[in-house]
């Protein structure tokens, strides 16, 4: 018998299991906090493509808002009235922008009529800078949108749009709700209310007999006159953005990185489901 034979144990029974953990190297304790860290950061990213995935497989066949500039008239008529803006669709609309900004990529504008803001892509950054330098109206090559695009309520939309919410609100003193405490919006709507009526209080004492006759002033406004005005300047709005020729069929890929990002949660679940059993042995 060769020696090197001699040297070598020998055992009568070997056990299989032994066999199969010696050919794995020892669990890491790192291992399954790495893993951990990656489905945690996957799901992080997977939550912020939710409503993205969603418009996928919502109808590609727009929901026709109309024109925006008819929204004023119609609430006037009927102060219940308030228009259907389903959050996440493809829309339809028409109407004439107001209250331009711009980023390095996106033309923003709002409807005239309405809280809609519209978001274009643009290659020509000198149409904002011209309406802000109080160019004539025929310098502005866009007096009129008409078009479809995916409609996104303020209220759900990204972090990102956070900068496009500061702009409005310091350069046109708009508030948008999402972004106010309940509690801060009843507050504001109370001050507002008091200057009301004490400004309709300044005006009677201020007029003669014969102004408040013929102008029919009153010593306070009623709860409609201070609504109506309310109405006209809110204290804050419930706005939405339309991306401008965004249609369901271009968020594939949004799907595809999804499923992607799921099939790779999946595995590191696997492998962290197998390190716990190795590890329990």
């Amino acid at each position: 018998m060769p020696e090197n034979e001699l040297s070598r144990p020998q055992h009568a029974d070997i056990d299989e299991e032994l066999l199969d953990l010696a050919d794995e190297s020892s669990p890491s304790v790192l291992r399954p906090f790495l893993m951990i860290g990656v489905i945690a950061t996957a799901l992080w990213i997977v939550s912020d493509w939710t409503e993205d995935v969603a418009y996928f497989f919502s109808p590609s066949e727009p929901v026709a808002l109309g024109d925006i500039t008819e929204f004023a008239s119609k609430t006037s008529d009927d102060p219940n009235w308030k228009p259907t803006l389903p959050h996440n669709r493809l829309v339809s609309l028409s109407g004439i922008p107001t209250q331009r900004s711009q980023s390095a990529r996106y033309l923003y504008s709002r409807m005239v009529g309405g809280w809609i803001f519209v978001e274009e892509e643009t290659e020509r950054p000198d149409n904002i800078t011209d309406e802000m330098n109080d160019a004539p109206k025929g310098d502005i090559d866009r007096t009129f949108f008409q078009g479809q695009g995916r409609l996104v309520a303020f209220s759900e939309m990204p972090e990102r749009y956070n900068g496009l919410r500061d702009y409005y609100r310091k350069r046109y003193g708009i508030e948008f709700c999402e972004t106010l405490r309940p509690e801060d919006i009843q507050a504001i709507d109370k001050r507002r209310r008091d200057v009301i009526t004490v400004q309709w209080k300044a005006e009677y004492d201020e007029a003669s007999p014969a102004e408040r006759s013929e102008k029919k002033l009153s010593e306070g406004p009623t709860d409609a006159q201070v609504r109506e005005i309310l109405d006209n300047n809110p204290v804050c709005v419930d706005a939405y953005l339309v991306q401008a020729n965004v249609v369901p069929r271009d968020h594939i890929w949004y799907v595809v990185a999804t499923a992607l990002f799921g099939a790779f949660m999946l595995f590191n679940l696997f492998g962290l489901i197998r390190w716990i059993r190795n590890f329990a042995r």
